[in-house]
């Protein structure tokens, strides 16, 4: 009943609404919003907040002073850098310190043995004891060997002076004292 030209007319609206529908729906992009600032929150804290934000997070642990443990100590991108809604943000939250096993340095010199704690990511601390053994030979450290310990924890390694303990000379005479003595290196 319609005359041919207002079919016409009336088809390519309904297509060309159609299609511009069409166009919209496929073409429309999410939003873009800012990731938010998550250094020192708590990994629940800024999971919140990237949720908030119609952001996906990417949680990664890492090595970090004690302070850190626990909190975001980085992301990546930075606070302030914008990405489309449902785009993942990778936080790296502060694990603590790292922790190292301490090597087995008694019986070596202790210049070897600060080489070897330095190469462990360690600080040795001298402690100088009296004892028969060489003078500067490792007798023991504190943690023992193969204990673990944070990096630049200070181990105490107690080297030998070279003298032996100081004999006891009560009641002898002044003769066998001196004798003794100098058998122990005195």
């Amino acid at each position: 009943p319609w005359p041919g030209g207002a079919t016409a007319v009336v088809s390519l609206l309904v297509l060309g609404i159609a299609a511009f529908t069409t166009a919209q729906l496929l073409g429309q992009e999410s939003p873009e919003v800012k990731v938010p600032v998550l250094i020192g929150r708590t990994q629940a804290d800024a999971g919140r907040l990237l949720s908030e934000a119609g952001l996906v997070g990417e949680f990664s642990p890492a090595p970090s002073t004690a302070q850190q443990k626990g909190k975001v100590i980085a992301t990546d991108p930075a606070a302030g850098f914008a990405l489309k809604q449902g785009a993942t943000v990778k936080v790296t939250v502060g694990g603590g310190p790292a922790t190292v096993s301490v090597p087995d340095v008694v019986g070596l010199s202790y210049e070897e043995a600060v080489t070897q704690l330095r190469t462990a990511k360690l600080l040795a601390a001298r402690q100088d004891v009296n004892s028969e053994k060489t003078a500067g030979t490792v007798l023991a450290t504190n943690p023992k060997a193969g204990s673990q310990a944070t990096e630049n924890q200070r181990i105490t390694v107690q080297v030998s002076n070279g003298r032996a303990e100081l004999p006891d000379v009560k009641g002898k005479t002044d003769e066998e004292a001196t004798t003794l003595l100098n058998q122990k290196g005195w």
